[in-house]
């Protein structure tokens, strides 16, 4: 298949992680042997705006092969302040704009891959309605696992989800708070992992287990509870 996904976060130059699980699925389904690509129009905080950087992005768009992945960008900023109307509505007319440039230059997808529906769901449909396209959504973020939306971003995703050929959630809590706003079926999926860079070794004769976690250190990731967690677990049994 020719798989176009439409991230609403990537990897950029100055942020390398950023967002890096989407780069590594699209890297993964270009392994598995489809023709992937990518478009992202880039949204930088404005406040570290300067001439150097402002310099190496000035809104301007490039085509570039990331890995075997056909990778279209816009190099902007958040000049409108994303998550309020303007910003979303700037954003997704740049992203349809890639859309465009991105079919002059390597073809017309199957489907798109939107990974989060607030904005890319939004920029799908609106693709999929000027240009048939069929689009399905991976939902990873926290904001509608914690029901945290206000009105206007509520209404977005409805949009989002209902217009949706397939959703996708990648666990079931997760997939319990999307229905919040669809009535659409919701299949789980979780994130993916590449296990050829690890492997895992059952000894049955180790007496003690490892535990690892891995995540950043933000406090949406309640790395404080694993702590407090493995405090009480010590007082029940011998790890």
């Amino acid at each position: 298949m020719h798989i176009l996904i439409l991230p609403s976060g990537y990897p950029t130059k100055e942020e390398p992680l950023r967002s890096i699980f989407f780069k590594e699925q699209a890297l993964a389904l270009k392994d598995g042997g489809h023709k992937v690509g990518v478009i992202y129009s880039e949204t930088r905080r404005i406040t570290n705006i300067n001439y150097k950087n402002f310099k190496r992005n000035h809104f301007q768009i490039t085509f570039n092969d990331e890995e075997g992945v056909n990778t279209v960008r816009l190099h902007g900023w958040n000049i409108l302040m994303m998550r309020n109307f303007l910003g979303v509505n700037l954003w997704v007319k740049q992203t349809l704009n890639l859309y465009e440039k991105y079919v002059r230059m390597y073809g017309k997808p199957d489907i798109i891959h939107v990974h989060c529906g607030l904005y890319g769901g939004l920029a799908a449909k609106v693709i999929k309605d000027k240009y048939s396209i069929p689009y399905v959504i991976t939902e990873h973020s926290s904001t509608i696992l914690n029901n945290s939306l206000n009105d206007y971003n509520k209404q977005i995703l409805t949009e989002s989800y209902n217009n949706a050929n397939k959703l996708i959630s990648v666990g079931e809590k997760l997939k319990s708070s999307m229905k919040n706003y669809t009535n659409n079926d919701i299949v789980v999926v979780p994130n993916i992992v590449n296990t050829d860079g690890f492997k895992v070794y059952k000894d049955h004769k180790r007496e003690k287990f490892r535990f690892v976690t891995v995540a950043y250190l933000k406090k949406n990731k309640r790395i404080d509870l694993i702590i407090e967690a493995f405090n009480k677990l010590k007082k029940i049994i011998v790890i």
